[in-house]
This record gives structure tokens, sequence and C-alpha cells, in this order.
């Protein structure tokens, strides 16, 4: 019934629901057993007896003998929620991930029992139909099984494919090191690719997390690049072997793939880069599959790793498909070699397969962010008109009648504010398509919190052999009176990249302040202040007097104006005709030395002067359709300044970039497409009318809106009663408190 881990098959959750069909692919863990044969049982929700039941981080109060469990992932390890699951009876647990990706479970050493029970991860969308079925009190059954692949090459029990023990058959050449540190050339031989017994890259830099493969246990090969330049020693740039960038290449031995024309090429990797060829952040990929089929005489290139960004790496383990069939198929003199070419950190392959191209594989190429920021103040959301496009590739083996999907769903509840399908029939092999969905999406109705847009495909009945490729999801937050294009409730803790040494140079945010005038043109909107984070290297204290936050307008109107600035004037931000000064703030040392390095700083609108000189008493008035830039400038370059950036958290698509950066002779990204400058605005709105009821509800009545020294609440109760009040910031936090006893028909200020 149940068997180790196995690499040449693709594990498949099916699922009925009064009587219809539906697959669904599922990750699988790192401990407990896997089925031989299929599993099939009803599905039950399993709750605890905590104030969140779903999590099933305590022991289950529900009853799930002989059934299939379902847990939200959360709070605890994998590990620990199959546990409460084994103990409550479950023959199998279905951990459902918060976001649409499959995950790798990995294992918890901390817990010793014995787990007898198979643990799969699914996607959030494929879980919320499962569990919606079940609420519903639809018959849900479910098995569980694995399809295996045809593979024509390599396979768990060939030493080639899985490196049992050693690079085996393959062979490794140096094709170039770098000068070390005293210049000197060092022998291009010394860039090799090597196996080892933990698959883990031992350099200064690069981090100790082994690669978690199916055959990890017993070795893979990585070309070390971090290591080779530094010998594992901090600081010791250049030092080692083979100073970065470093080529290199690994070479398989002969395949044989007569008979079979339509392959692909399948490896599990772990990858991490700083720069591709030729060195330094922002130089492409480091890493290329090339493939011959004539015995060598002939090479084709593949790029690979192409999405992943300076100082970033791909998931551990990452499996990669590649069709290969134009090259190889049908071929009996096929070779495969992996080719490192750039500067730091890691590549690290394992298990290394030809199989028959796979007929259902979809890919996501790029799908459209709908709205102006990641972070925008729920005034304005109703501003933000969704509508949603996504592009999409059919690199499987054959022609496909797919879905596109779009939904709205709030993070924290799983809640689905909007959803849309569109079909789209034969979608040829080789081919892709832009599909428009029909409908938009007001934000109107979204309060407060975590949401994505979440982009799928899929072809309906079957179990795409990629699924990492079929999703986008896209992070926003509705916030009270922030807009920030990154997560605007970090506050601290950012991660930052070196600024270029220029004399003067700015980053920033563009920030779209919807018209809200309304036909009575009674609203107003005011910039109250702005954020950013900076951050020094070492432990020295800012002294620079030059560090300026700058508010400028956008001098052309609409939703869509930021794509019309215009690169091609070089003038700093201040000087460029598309853009109107507003205001400038001084940064000052001692601001930055209390909040600390990557932290978030403040600057209120008072600190602020006017175009004038004159100093701003009260927010400044921004005028409604059109974008607003707040950018940072720093001169006199300071023990290594670092400009602070925010990613999205986990595996979420980063938003398309409303920044820009400027370094002296024009305009530009950063290296890296999903960091985003931690620089933030601050706005409030507020009507022209001298008291603006807030809430009539329930005996009370608030006034005037906005509020500035004083806040009324005219009660108007039934009966005399105790009353408490609580008032909360923005964040959250109680400010104040107070009862009033035997309150009745009364005012309170």
């Amino acid at each position: 019934m149940f068997a180790g881990s196995t690499l040449n098959a693709q594990w498949v959750l099916e699922v009925e629901i009064d009587g219809d069909l539906e697959r669904f692919p599922v990750g699988t863990a790192a401990f407990g057993p896997q089925v031989t044969d299929t599993l099939t049982a009803p599905a039950l929700i399993g709750m605890d007896g905590s104030d969140q039941p779903q999590l099933g981080c305590e022991p289950l109060t529900t009853d799930l003998s002989g059934a299939f469990g379902l847990l939200r992932r959360g709070d605890c390890t994998f590990k620990q929620k199959a546990l409460n699951a084994q103990n409550a009876g479950a023959i199998a647990l279905i951990v459902c991930n918060t976001l649409d990706e499959l995950v790798t479970i990995p294992d918890d050493g901390d817990i010793t029992e014995e787990i007898t029970i198979q643990t799969v991860s699914l996607s959030s969308s494929d879980c919320r139909v499962i569990r919606d079925a079940v609420n519903a009190g639809s018959d849900v059954s479910i098995s569980l099984y694995e399809i295996p692949l045809a593979i024509v090459w390599g396979g768990p029990d060939d030493p080639n494919s899985t490196f049992d023990g050693g690079l085996n058959d393959w062979t490794t050449v140096g094709i170039r090191c770098s000068n070390d540190n005293f210049g000197n050339e060092v022998d291009a031989a010394n860039a090799q690719w090597e196996w080892v017994a933990n698959p883990v890259s031992l350099g200064a830099y690069a981090g100790t997390t082994p690669m978690v493969s199916p055959s990890a246990s017993n070795g893979a090969v990585i070309f070390d690049s971090d290591l080779l330049d530094n010998t594992g020693i901090p600081n010791a740039f250049m030092t080692g072997d083979c100073p970065a960038p470093q080529t290199a290449q690994l070479i398989s031995p002969m395949m044989d793939l007569s008979g079979f024309p339509a392959v692909a090429l399948t490896f599990y990797q772990n990858y991490r880069v700083f720069g591709g060829p030729g060195g330094g952040p922002g130089g492409g990929t480091a890493s290329f599959v090339e493939v011959s089929g004539d015995g060598g005489e002939n090479w084709t290139r593949f790029p690979v790793n192409e999405d992943i960004e300076v100082n970033s790496a791909t998931s551990n383990p990452n499996r990669v498909a590649l069709d290969i069939s134009e090259v190889a198929g049908d071929r009996s003199e096929v070779q495969v070699r992996f080719v490192w070419d750039g500067d730091y950190y890691f590549w690290i392959i394992d298990d290394v397969e030809v199989v028959e191209l796979p007929e259902v594989n979809l890919a996501i190429e790029r799908a459209f962010f709908p709205l102006t920021s990641v972070c925008i103040p729920a005034r304005f959301a109703p501003e933000q008109e969704m509508e949603f496009e996504v592009q999409v590739s059919n690199v499987g083996g054959a022609d496909q009648n797919i879905e596109a999907i779009v939904q709205v769903v709030n993070i924290n509840t799983d809640e689905v504010y909007f959803t849309e399908t569109q079909q789209i029939a034969n979608l040829g092999r080789g081919t892709d398509t832009t599909v428009t969905f029909q409908n938009s999406f007001s934000s109107t109705e979204l309060i407060p919190g975590d949401y994505i847009v979440n982009y799928r495909v899929r072809t309906p009945g079957e179990v795409d052999f990629d699924p990492s490729t079929n999703v986008i999801s896209y992070f926003f937050r509705i916030s009270e009176d922030i807009y920030a294009n990154e997560d605007c409730a970090q506050l601290s803790g950012f991660g930052g990249l070196r600024a270029v040494d220029v004399f003067t140079w700015y980053w920033g945010n563009a920030f779209y302040i919807g018209d809200l005038s309304g036909s009575d043109g009674s609203s107003e909107v005011f910039f109250t202040g702005g954020q950013g984070s900076l951050f020094l290297q070492g432990d020295s204290e800012w002294t620079n007097e030059s560090v300026f936050m700058h508010l400028l307008k956008f001098n052309e109107p609409g939703k869509d104006a930021f794509n019309n600035f215009n690169t091609e004037v070089t003038d700093e931000p201040i000087a460029h005709p598309d853009l109107t000064p507003v205001a400038l703030a001084v940064v000052t040392p001692d601001l930055l030395n209390q909040v600390g390095n990557g932290n978030l700083f403040e600057v209120s609108f008072n600190e602020f002067f006017l175009v004038d000189g004159s100093p701003a008493d009260a927010p400044i008035a921004l005028e409604q359709g059109h974008y607003y830039f707040l950018f940072l400038q720093l001169d006199e370059d300071q023990v290594e300044p670092f400009m602070f950036v925010g990613q999205n958290s986990g595996n979420i698509t980063a938003a398309e970039p409303r920044e820009l950066l400027h370094l002296g002779d024009g305009y530009g990204l950063f290296q890296e497409a999903s960091r985003r400058p931690v620089i933030r605005m601050r706005v409030d709105i507020t009507n022209n009318t001298t008291e603006t009821e807030l809430a009539q509800e329930k005996g009370f009545l608030i006034y005037p809106v906005p509020a500035n020294n004083e806040l009324n609440i005219d009660l108007d109760l039934p009966q005399l009663k105790d009353v408490s009040i609580e008032m909360y910031d923005v964040q959250g936090r109680v400010i104040n408190r107070s009862v009033h006893p035997n309150a009745g028909t009364e005012i309170i200020n």
C-alpha cells in the first residue's frame, strides 16, 4: 500500500463531487509514507478547539476516521498537522495552501512520533473547491494516486540520473576563472562542477539549506561560485581557487533517444544568483542548458532561470522541464550540458531525466496587474476599476482546450470577491494567446485588508506537467491612508541594495490620486506625510545632511499617464518638464539614527517647505486625477549608503512598477523588477462641510468628519446605560478609552 518517494511519477488528487470529476496536482511531503495503490476515501474538514480551528495545530476535535482530512496551512509545521490528523483517525491529510502554489512539504525534526499517513499540499483554489462542496453537504470522494512518467533516459535506478555517489559518467570542463585579488591569472581548469554528498553551498554568503530533491540522500552536483571565490571566508573576495565570475560546463554521457520524437529534459535544481555573464548585478541569468543532437558537434542553448533576479533564488527544490524535441527528438547521439556563466552564488543539479513530452503543459507568460499601487487607501479604492488580461502558452505535446480564470480573493478569509472564466478552444502546441476578460471589478466593496489578484490556467479534467507555471498571483492591500508600491504593513527589517556611486541620485514612487470630487466637488485630498527607509553599511551613524524628500506632481492627468513619462529627458526630477515641484523636506541624520538601519521613518507635512520657501503649516492640497511622485534624494556618498527596498512575501508575484530611479545621466528602473523602494505617501480626505455625519446607528451620531481637536458623540438612547468608548489610530492601536455611566440623551466630546 505504501512506498518511499518516487521520482518518475506525478501525484494526482482525483475529486468526485456529486458524480462530477476533477483532477488536481499535489505537492508531496518529506516525511511519512506514500501510497503505491490508489487511496480512496471521503473528505472531512478537520477542526481543533482553538480560535483558528481549521489550522489543526492543537489536538483535533473532529473525528476523521477513514477520511482524507483537510487542514489549512499556518501557525505550526506540516508535520504537527499530520500528527494531529493521524491521531484523529485520518488515512491521509490534505494541507490547503494560502496561495495557488504547490509546496514540497519539509520535515520537522522536533516531532519524533512516526507519521503513518501520507500528507500532500494543495493549492488554495483547488482546496476551495473541495471545502465548499463539503460545507454544502455534497457527496465528496477523493482518490490519491500517481501517474507514471514515460522515462526515455535516466530514472531513479540510473546513477547517472541521480548522481548516486559521484559524477559517474558525467564530465566537467573549466572555461574561465577571473583574476585573483592581486590581478594574477588563475587557471580556468579550476572552474569545476563537483559532486557533494550534502547538496549545499559552502561559500561565505550562499546560505546553509541543503537541496531537497527526490534523491538528495545519495548526493548531487554543484557549481559553487561562492566557495570558489572566497573559500567560505566572509569578505575574502577573489582569494579562492577560481575567483568570480566563472564559466564551467557539466557534460552528460551520450543518450540514445531513438524512437522518441517528442521529448523533454527534466531536472531538479536549487539556484541562487548575483550576476550573469560578465559579472555584476543585473547581468542576466548565470545558468544555461545546452543540448546537442549530433554527438557534441553542435549545441543549442536554452537559458533557464531568467526570471530569477539579483540576490534571489529558486524554490527548493525547483523542477525544470525543457522541450528539446527539435534538437534531440529521435536522435541516437544526444548530449546535455549545464553551463554556469556568472558571478555568485551556486547552481545545484540532481535527478536529470529525459521523458516523453507531456501532452498537458501550460504556462502563463504575462499577466496584467490592474491597480496603480500595491497599497491603496480605502477611500480611493472605488477609483481603481480593475481590468484583467493574461498571456498563456501551450508548451506541451498536444493541442489543448483550456480555461483561463481570474479571481480577487481576501488572503486572510479566503473569500472570493470576483471570479471570471474564459474558455480557449484548440490552443495549438507551441503557440500562445492573450486572454482579455470581459468583466471589470470595482474594489468599492473591499474593506481594509490583504488581497490577491489570482490568474490561473488549466486544461479541465487534466493535471498539468508543471503546475508552478499555471498561476500568477498579485498581492495588494487596502489601507487606511497609505499609498505604497510594496507591503505597507511592514515597518522594519527591510532588505537593501547598494546605491550607485554618483554624486546625486533619486529613487521614488508614483502614486495616482483618483478623482473623488463627485458632482458637488465636495471632497479634497491632502498630503499629510511621507515615509521611507535607508541603511548604512556597518555600525556607522548618519552624518549626511544631504538627504531630501521631494513631492512632485506629474503634469499630465489620467491613470495611464505614468507610461508617458519622458525618460529621454535626463534632467533631475526637480527640473524635469513633466514634473512640477510641490514641496521639499530635509531627512535629518537625527531622525535616521533614531529609527535605526532598515526601519521606517516618517516626515510629517509640517516638516516640508513649499516651492516659495515657506513652511507647510497645513496638509498640502493635491490635485485629483494626477500622479504624484515622492522621491528620496541622496547627495555625497556616505559609507556605501543603501536605498531600502521591500519585497512581496512568499511567491506572490511583484506588481507592475510605478517607480523611477535617476542616477545623474537618466532614468530607469532599479536592477530587480520585484523590488520596490520603501517610499510611501500618507493622505487625508476632507469634505467641504462644517459637520458631516460619519455614523448614525443604534442611537448615536458622530461629528464632525474629519475631526481636528474635538469629536462629538451625540447619544440618544431609549434608556440609561453605561457607555464605553474606545478610540483607535490607523494602525489599530487603542489611543483612548473612557466610560460614561448612566448615559442617555447627551453629547460626549
